[in-house]
């Protein structure tokens, strides 16, 4: 499953690299993702999802050493990244680097605010070590509607709209539960569950 894995993590690439989207497993819930990194991509998702953009969504990284290096953490908050990461959390903190955020544009909320996903999924990981930017995606779900909890609640009007949709077999690791979020943007740790 190895090479499978490679050849699904390579065909979500070429999606991102195109300006397209895919819908991708986690070890949440299922996702559509884009290149955080292109603005087209990134508002196309908005649209597929009607969702507001003042509301953004993760991206997603190689690991918690990426997070530790670009966002502004206290002692505490670095050991409590290192010990959470990978899993199910989508980690909220201020960039170090402003022509980054910039970059990362409508991902951004004011302050130069990010969130930033480390999945404990194996896919998502191979994306996130062979992809040269960013993976960005939140739940394969219209606004205001329940996320899809696993490959067959993906609603058809969303993956109608996607240029990839990985095989149903990779989403087996989805727990059906949307992440936490640990809120890292003050000077404490603020954690809300969900699901």
């Amino acid at each position: 499953m190895v090479s499978t894995l490679r050849q699904e993590a390579l065909s979500v690439i070429n999606a991102l690299q195109n300006s397209g989207t895919a819908i991708v497993p986690t070890d949440t819930i299922p996702g559509i993702a884009c290149n955080a990194l292109d603005e087209k991509a990134v508002l196309k998702i908005f649209e597929i999802k009607n969702r507001i953009k003042t509301k953004p969504y993760a991206i997603f990284v190689s690991g918690a050493d990426w997070i530790l290096q670009n966002c502004i953490l206290n002692k505490e908050q670095q050991d409590y990244v290192k010990t959470i990461l990978p899993g199910a959390f989508t980690i909220v903190a201020k960039l170090k680097n402003a022509e980054l955020a910039a970059k990362l544009g409508g991902l951004i909320a004011p302050n130069a605010i990010v969130g930033i996903r480390v999945p404990n999924d194996p896919l998502c990981l191979e994306v996130s070590k062979l992809f040269d930017g960013f993976m960005a995606a939140t739940s394969v779900n219209l606004s205001g509607e329940p996320p899809a909890k696993n490959f067959a609640e993906i609603n058809p009007l969303i993956s109608s709209k996607a240029n990839f949709i990985c095989k149903a077999e990779f989403f087996n690791g989805c727990s059906g539960k949307p992440s936490s979020i640990a809120d890292l943007t003050k000077d404490t740790i603020e954690v809300q569950v969900r699901g």
